[in-house]
């Protein structure tokens, strides 16, 4: 389930797409580093004019920025990779349910799992044949949470 969640295809398409952004960002920054350089080389040690200033303050304001974006596309890569604690996170997780199955109010399970639900959804049916209601529950977990419970 958890496997399946990181291993599906729009999260693979996501962490494509953030690889292809976070390369197109490095080979722009290092253009903008390139261009500076052969300014830097062009004017020599004696450039010292407003104008001059103001273009190194913006080429070092969009460096800045870029940077800025390079890191934000590195942590939602982050968060849609597989973590590399995965076996401990399944581990754990498994671990949880193997004691609500065992008793269902076990506060040691019933805590942590708590904080990693999403969503529950109760199904009831009343089966005519035997006179009585047939219920099931459907859970759906927050994976994020998952992965944030064993940091």
């Amino acid at each position: 389930m958890i496997m399946t969640h990181f291993d599906n295809s729009d999260m693979i398409k996501r962490r494509s797409k953030l690889e292809g952004e976070i390369k197109r960002l490095r080979e722009e920054l290092e253009a903008i580093r390139t261009g500076l350089n052969k300014v830097i080389d062009a004017l020599g040690p004696d450039a010292r004019s407003h104008e001059i200033r103001a273009f190194f303050d913006d080429k070092s304001e969009q460096i800045h920025r870029t940077k800025l974006e390079i890191s934000r596309h590195e942590r939602e890569l982050a968060d849609t990779s597989i973590p590399k604690s995965i076996g401990r996170i399944l581990a754990r997780h498994n671990k949880l349910i193997a004691k609500l199955r065992v008793w269902s109010r076990d506060p040691e399970a019933v805590i942590p799992l708590r904080q990693i639900l999403d969503r529950f959804t109760i199904h009831a049916a009343w089966d005519d044949t035997e006179e009585c209601w047939k219920r099931s529950c459907e859970v759906t977990f927050d994976f994020a949470a998952i992965i944030a419970a064993d940091k």
